[in-house]
């Protein structure tokens, strides 16, 4: 003990019971006297471990769960979201009502419901063929899509993409929509609906339900 005492004089002089219990524990005689003080310590060191362990867990835990929501988040330009080298335009619903008669017809010929949506931009060149052939709207087309309903009235339009190239090349970022409603000829090579029309921009449609009437096309009630 002296031995430590000289060595180490400043381990000593904080922590001379700790030292004292080595060195006596440490001689085959005085192991049985020191036994009971060995085992009072040692479930304290060993606690003391499980809290650093535990801890260590617990960051460990923290850092992955960081991780997951920051690659979970979504990179947004305006309302649209970016998929790769595409935009994903907002989802929005649309509701056919279709009147009394054209219901009826609907169903006894098993005939389905097409819900068209048209997507145009104003381009910032306004020199394009594709301008120039339509001066009525000045507009471009972008994409398009449609859902057939069979026996439900609700088409929800979601998860529709468009080239991020086109919507670098518009003027106006507020992309407008086109709505049409027709039959899914599939009873007859004719259109049977008349009416169901929509057009907006898609920063009032983003997000919402439109209910939209349709009747027969020779129906005048």
């Amino acid at each position: 003990m002296k031995k430590c005492q000289t060595k180490c004089p400043n381990y000593y002089a904080a922590n001379p019971y700790h030292v004292k219990v080595w060195y006596y524990a440490t001689k085959p005689k005085s192991l049985i006297k020191f036994l009971p003080i060995l085992i009072i310590l040692f479930p304290s060191s060993c606690r003391h471990w499980q809290k650093n362990n535990d801890s260590s867990k617990q960051d460990s835990f923290t850092t992955k769960f960081t991780t997951i929501g920051r690659s979970a988040s979504i990179d947004t330009i305006g309302y649209y979201e970016i998929d790769h080298d595409s935009l994903i335009i907002p989802s929005f619903e649309i509701e056919v009502e279709p009147s009394q008669n054209a219901d009826k017809k609907l169903k006894d010929d098993k005939e389905t419901i097409i819900v068209k949506a048209i997507f145009t931009g104003k381009p910032k060149d306004t020199t394009s063929n594709e301008y120039i052939e339509k001066p009525w709207d000045r507009e471009v087309f972008l994409t398009s899509h449609q859902i057939e309903l069979t026996n439900i009235r609700i088409a929800r339009f979601e998860g529709v993409k468009f080239s991020r190239a086109k919507y670098d090349s518009l003027a106006d970022k507020d992309i407008r929509v086109f709505i049409n409603i027709y039959s899914g000829r599939k009873s007859s090579q004719s259109n049977l609906l008349d009416g169901g029309v929509l057009q907006n921009k898609m920063s009032k449609v983003k997000g919402k339900r439109f209910p939209m009437k349709v009747k027969l096309i020779y129906d005048n009630n």
